[in-house]
């Protein structure tokens, strides 16, 4: 019988971190995968009950279906998803072991030196995204900013008068990389999360957040909060009428992808039978209605288009770390 076991921690990830992957087959070769009655572990590198970790049991759930095998969701937060990835990284490249690698977030995570990840891109074989998340940059409803352009004018008027709230390297550098392709400087501030960041906004501890759906949205919805801008050249599903900033010529895209990888050295017909499960997941309408209802639009990359979108971002990352 199918059966989808859920676990909420994963004893021991670090230790994972200091395996070294078993040898893979040779591309091309067939594998008999997966073998009836087997375990396959999805590696969550954050904490029960967030967005990452809803869509994962959603997607298990499908995946357990299509393949026909267990399913066991294994929660490894910590360090902005380093500890996940470390131990996604240092998994056996034999079918058993995948797990998530969002963009963009996951790429300051090995980046950015101090870190001192043990892992990088060449680390992973992405499988396919599952979704696509908006980040938006948004001014509360009282702020005297009613469009971009307003915001961009008046941070170039006044460079570093402007304060502008993330949580985490990637949302830092994807400002930092859009203030120097609009020729503006803007006063970065930290928070650890999207609730501190929204909090500030409405005290008027900053002036502009940046944000995903789950963090902007609602705020929209109930008159809070004012969106005004889009990082990235698509329009967005849940805020229609917000424009990009590739319409105002700045040339940025960290639109967010909840991205399904393997360890390297996965076998490509390992690779390309998961791709189809994680297309399957993606087009079953319990799924959409799921992350539809987290402001996530539901979106199928195949693994050849999330790699090239991994690239772009990870471009532009490196690009303003060299400026820095």
């Amino acid at each position: 019988m199918k059966k989808l076991i859920i676990t909420a921690a994963a004893a021991g990830a670090l230790l994972l971190a200091g395996c070294a992957p078993t040898p893979a087959a040779p591309a091309g070769e067939e594998v008999d995968f997966p073998k009836k009655g087997s375990n396959i572990e999805l590696i969550v590198p954050f904490t029960a009950g967030g967005t990452t970790d809803i869509t994962a049991r959603a997607f298990a759930t499908v995946l357990a279906d299509e393949l026909g095998v267990n399913v066991e969701v294994i929660n490894t937060p910590g360090a902005g998803g380093q500890i996940g990835l470390t131990a996604l990284a240092a998994a056996s490249p034999d079918g058993y072991t995948i797990g998530f690698t969002n963009l963009p977030s996951s790429i300051p995570t090995y980046l950015v030196e101090n870190r001192g990840a043990t892992y990088d891109a060449e680390s992973f074989v992405p499988i396919g995204s599952l979704t696509r998340t908006t980040n938006y940059i948004a001014v509360s409803d009282a702020s005297p900013y009613e469009t971009l352009e307003d915001l961009l004018e008046a941070a170039g008027d006044a460079p570093g008068s402007i304060t502008v709230g993330v949580a985490g390297d990637d949302e830092r550098l994807g400002v930092e990389a859009a203030a120097a392709l609009a020729d503006v400087e803007f006063n970065v501030v930290p928070f650890d999360g999207g609730s501190e960041k929204t909090t500030a906004l409405l005290g008027n501890q900053v002036d502009v957040i940046i944000g995903g759906g789950t963090t902007v949205v609602p705020g929209v919805k109930n008159g809070d909060f004012r969106a005004l801008g889009i990082f990235g050249g698509e329009k967005d599903p849940f805020l229609p009428d917000i424009p990009t900033f590739t319409s105002l010529g700045i040339d940025i895209d960290i639109n967010g992808f909840l991205v399904v990888s393997a360890p390297a050295g996965t076998p490509d017909a390992i690779i390309a039978i998961f791709e189809k499960a994680v297309e399957a997941a993606v087009e079953d309408q319990t799924f959409q209605d799921l992350v539809n209802a987290g402001f996530q639009e539901p979106q199928f990359l195949g693994s050849a288009e999330i790699s090239d979108v991994w690239k772009g971002q990870e471009d532009t990352f490196r690009e303003q770390l060299a400026a820095e």
